[in-house]
């Protein structure tokens, strides 16, 4: 690709997954692209916490690590929108791995504070990798390629945010950082939480106004589409027992998140199958709802039983199988016992 004076790598962690859920925390990596022959790397850095105004989703707090008790103690988004916007804006590409999720957060974000993002173009380094190298592109799975790998079970934005930096300089076959090289920055405007009181939190505070340093008049954001109940409820209702399965084999390991990925795959093909006009949000939040799902022996038993009598379903199931079971990279001692407990199930659902 064409390298713009400056390349801004992106990542967010959030409330969920859902398009109502908001930013809990923001990593960013400026690289100032004149510095590549050098082999140096000129970088500016960003990361940010907020208060998302709302509890995360506990399958989301166990990904970005961070109470809600501390969260509800930070700075709101729209507090940092100004400052955060300029680094945006002096971008010429904003990349991210699965770009289109953290696009669609961040310019959400922005809209709310009242200062929407001028039309960006965002590169995606997981579709880049499809491209060019295929297989498993979750982060996880695309850092074992290149000899790296997070440094624990949460997902910091800093930290995902530099691993896209990584993993576009293996793609662009341009110079990476030495070994050791990433900082340890913790978001510099994290505030301290008073000592956790007994019993249930307290209710969370309305805010009532912007804050002043939100007041950037922009464009309107473009209203989402409208889907009917009816879609919503065709689309869940002819991914579901696929999702039953894959979340049975996702949720064997206890690892999740990077099987958020493979279900929107899978939905977004299923929307193609049906003949309903392309989705970001409703694709998006049919995954989201799907990564709910907490499947049971007797769940995966129905659900072998109805894949069986739908011949569309039952053509694609060993893709979206072996899809989500590689998601992370590598196929566990656990999910082989997944899907051996699958396979028993349409044993029994032909009989």
């Amino acid at each position: 690709m064409q390298l713009p004076e400056r390349l801004l790598f992106v990542d967010v962690e959030t409330t969920g997954f859902f398009s109502s859920d908001r930013v809990v925390s923001l990593g960013l990596v400026q690289l100032r692209t004149a510095s590549l022959p050098s082999g140096k790397l000129d970088l500016q850095l960003g990361h940010y916490i907020f208060d998302p105004g709302r509890k995360s989703h506990p399958r989301a707090e166990e990904v970005h690590g961070y109470s809600d008790w501390l969260l509800r103690h930070q700075d709101p988004f729209d507090m940092h929108a100004a400052d955060i916007r300029q680094l945006f804006e002096e971008s010429g590409v904003i990349a991210a791995h699965n770009a289109s999720f953290d696009q669609r957060f961040v310019e959400a974000e922005f809209e709310l504070a009242g200062a929407s993002l001028s039309r960006l173009p965002f590169f995606c380094t997981m579709q880049d990798f499809r491209q060019k190298i295929g297989g498993r592109s979750g982060l996880n799975a695309v850092l074992a390629q290149i000899g790296m790998a997070r440094a624990g079970k949460t997902h910091g934005a800093f930290e995902d945010a530099w691993m896209a930096m990584e993993v576009f300089l293996w793609l662009q076959g341009l110079p990476r950082p030495s070994a050791g090289a990433m900082p340890a920055y913790m978001p510099t405007n994290l505030r301290e939480a008073p000592p956790l009181p007994d019993g249930a939190l307290p209710r969370r505070k309305r805010r009532t106004t912007p804050t002043p340093s939100a007041t950037i008049i922009l464009e309107k954001p473009i209203p989402a589409p409208v889907i009917s109940i009816e879609i919503r409820s065709k689309l869940m209702t002819a991914t579901r027992a696929t999702a039953v399965l894959m979340m049975w084999i996702a949720r064997s390991d206890g690892i999740v998140d990077p099987e958020i990925d493979a279900l929107a795959a899978m939905v977004g093909a299923t929307m193609d199958r049906l003949a309903i006009p392309p989705d970001p949000i409703l694709q998006n939040d049919t995954a989201a709802a799907l990564s709910e799902i907490e499947p049971s022996p007797e769940m995966v038993d129905v659900a072998a039983r109805q894949i069986v009598g739908d011949a569309s379903a039952l053509d694609s199931l060993g893709y979206w199988l072996k899809f989500v079971t590689y998601a992370d990279g590598k196929g566990t001692e656990h999910e082989r016992l997944a899907i051996a407990r699958i396979t028993e199930a349409f044993l029994r659902a032909r009989r």
